[in-house]
């Protein structure tokens, strides 16, 4: 399944707790039957080496299983310290039955998850996060594991509630009955049956399921049930999906974690929509610094964290039985209700038996933890065969205990600015995590007798690795604001700050004047703008008449080469040759408004307006089109030409003109930019010409 699971168990540590904890319901009695009957495998002559038990340890509730599912928690807490590192080993800090809370209410059982520190074979140190897929459901009834292949003997019938799905003989030997086939590559799963005594085969091809033609669909479900995941931590080692002992997702990162330094894990669920996230945050208590590792998305709503919460350690390869050893410390799960429960009632039991295995193993109690040892000669668990308990008052007086409001450092925010259009800002890297923000900014109102915050707007997101948020407070009216950010941590904890952000009321200058130059060509407006400083602020834009920013460029200049000017460039490619544009410039202090438009640029002065005179009031053209002002005594129908200087057509139309001054867009593709072209306007036998210049 991944480094951690070894070929020599039938039942790993995860399996062994998924099982003991999923069959609770059915009472202590059948439970015990049920695990009795697992056995192990015997060694082979060819293996060498030692096996090692992997050595388990649960920290139960303090009234024993009752209410299990009850126990629905949305974060849970570990903390675990490696003494005796060595290859091979896995030192799992924690693992949690799932739970999926139904539209009635009722609590059903899922999956598992677990994480810890791993040393892997070649002496690699890291962390690892897995969870399992949902279990398989049948029109939203769960009907299988995640791993379920039905083999054994005699009949079965597979119902979901009242509805028989299909009744079928089934047998370990394919030659005597039908075998059904379990396959989920693409997150459906499907069940099927093949013909005896041959071999069933299942490819995928463009994305499709392909089944040969001996196999039969029985059914398959009708939700996807894998795992996926947000953007990863810069510092994975790897994230991929696993199969073999059941289906899931497993993640690996690169914490070249030290012995004898403590690392607490916290695992955090919470809704989004029709799944729930489960994120991962590791504390290096050595270096003070928390680390969030992965978000997983888990295709079900409403699951939460359940169950005893073991740890386990855990030899994956046959190794020369060198110790290996960790301290575990009494967990935390925090309920729905925000109530933080306390699991320090723990106690061990070794998987693996047998004369193939090197049995001597260690498990006590010492001062606030809770000691396990694989490997060597001593050989001394007596103590924690039965359940021992850590006290509170203890915990937290221990050197390991996370300071602060319940277990956590609240969250500080180290610094906050405003920097090329956005809110940015920093967290203390050793105080409890982000996990999300929220942003308002509003105008301050003063009137004589008090002062009030108008919001303007504000945004929200959960997001625990934004560290800047987009938003535009250049275009804000004259006034003063506060720009507010507010960060919760994952324990809830809430941080504010606030900074005023001053917007002067600053008179309209021409731009004309304000910049140094223009050029307009197609596809875009360069803009030659003074820099007479190095993190000069420059906010560029151009607006349609009803203010709406349709192309913008907002960066700090510097000065360059002893140049005091930078060319920038806005797109204007999508603007229409007919549309009111204006152009705004802010430079430091310093502002300007003027007219803008796609064929003429930046200019000053009104539009051409009527004056009654009949005749052509402007031309302006580029490559694809021109347009034509025309001002008419009467309503009438006009014939337009646009000629080159050579004499050769490249377009003509009718239009009908209004009365008083008319504007028209003529698409003529072809038209090169900078030639001398001519517009031909024939009204009523009368005929009006001009030249222009394409641009």
């Amino acid at each position: 399944m991944d480094f951690a699971h070894s070929s020599f168990f039938v039942v790993s540590p995860k399996k062994f707790y998924c099982m003991f904890k999923n069959c609770l319901a059915l009472g202590m009695r059948a439970c015990a039957v049920g695990l009795l009957s697992l056995g192990f495998v015997n060694a082979s002559a060819a293996d060498e080496g030692v096996k090692l038990p992997a050595i388990i340890l649960n920290c139960d509730d303090q009234d024993g299983y009752s209410n299990l599912d009850q126990r629905l928690s949305d974060m849970v807490i570990s903390t675990i310290k490696v003494k005796d590192a060595a290859n091979s080993t896995y030192y799992c800090a924690m693992q949690w039955g799932l739970s999926h809370v139904k539209d009635d209410g009722t609590v059903e059982t899922e999956e598992c998850g677990y994480t810890g520190l791993q040393q892997l074979d070649n002496g690699k140190r890291i962390a690892i996060f897995s969870n399992w897929n949902p279990k398989v459901r049948w029109n939203g009834e769960a009907i299988a594991s995640s791993s379920s292949k039905f083999i054994g003997d005699g009949t079965v019938t597979i119902t979901v509630g009242n509805e028989t799905l299909k009744t079928f003989d089934r047998s370990w030997d394919k030659l005597k009955g039908d075998y059904v086939y379990c396959f989920s590559n693409d997150g459906i799963v499907r069940f099927y049956t093949y013909e005896n005594g041959t071999e069933p085969s299942v490819r995928v091809e463009n994305n499709q399921v392909i089944a040969s033609d001996n196999m039969e669909l029985l059914f398959q479900s009708t939700e996807s049930t894998v795992i996926s995941y947000e953007q990863a931590n810069e510092i994975s080692y790897g994230i991929q999906p696993f199969s073999g002992e059941g289906r899931g997702l497993q993640s690996f990162y690169n914490l070249d974690w030290n012995t004898d330094s403590w690392y607490t894990f916290v695992t955090k669920f919470w809704q989004d929509g029709d799944n729930t996230k489960i994120g991962l945050w590791v504390l290096d208590h050595s270096g003070e610094k928390w680390h969030h590792f992965l978000t997983m998305i888990y295709p079900e709503r409403n699951v939460y964290a359940t169950s005893s919460f073991g740890s386990f350690l855990e030899t994956f390869a046959v190794t020369d039985g060198s110790v290996r050893s960790m301290y575990a410390a009494p967990r935390f799960a925090r309920l729905l209700s925000g109530e933080y429960y306390y699991k320090g009632n723990g106690y061990v039991y070794a998987s693996g038996s047998g004369p193939e295995f090197h049995e001597n193993y260690v498990a006590r109690k010492e001062n606030a933890t809770y000691f396990i040892q694989a490997g060597g000669t001593e050989d001394d668990h007596s103590e924690l065969d039965r359940r021992q308990t850590i006290e509170y008052e203890t915990f937290t007086s221990a050197d390991y205990a996370l300071e602060g409001l319940r277990f956590f450092s609240p969250i500080t925010v180290e610094s906050i600015a405003y920097e090329n259009g956005s809110l940015v800002w920093e967290v203390a890297s050793d105080k409890a995590p982000q996990f999300s923000y929220e942003y308002k900014v509003s105008k301050i109102i003063r009137t004589d007798d008090q002062l009030y915050f108008e919001p303007v707007f504000e945004g929200s997101a959960i997001d625990p690795d934004c560290r800047s948020k987009e938003i535009d407070l250049y275009s804000l009216a004259p006034g003063q604001y506060d720009v507010q950010l507010t960060l919760y941590d994952i324990a809830g904890n809430k941080y504010t700050t606030a900074f005023p952000w001053n917007v002067e009321e600053v008179e309209e200058n021409s731009c004309v004047e304000l910049m140094n130059g223009f050029t307009a060509q197609y596809g875009s407006l360069l803009v030659d703008v003074p820099i007479e400083h190095n993190n000069t602020d420059v906010d560029l834009r151009i607006e349609d008449a009803e203010g709406n920013v349709v192309s913008q460029f907002t960066s700090p200049m510097s000065v360059g080469y002893g140049q005091n000017s930078a060319v920038l460039q806005l797109n204007t490619q999508n603007l229409s040759v007919t549309g009111e544009y204006y152009f705004t410039a802010t430079v430091d202090d310093k502002a300007c408004k003027s007219k803008f438009s796609v064929i003429n640029g930046v200019y000053d002065g009104d539009e051409p307006v009527a004056d009654n005179v009949q005749g052509i009031k402007y031309i302006y053209a580029n490559w694809s089109s021109a347009v034509l002002g025309f001002e008419a005594l009467e309503e009438a129908d006009a014939v337009v030409s646009i000629s080159s200087i050579w004499g050769w057509t490249a377009k003509t139309e009718t239009i009908h003109l209004q009365k008083g001054l008319n504007s028209y867009e003529i698409n003529c593709n072809g038209l090169s930019v900078g030639q001398t072209f001519s517009v031909k306007v024939v009204v009523n036998g009368a005929t009006y010409s001009e030249m222009f210049i394409v641009k």
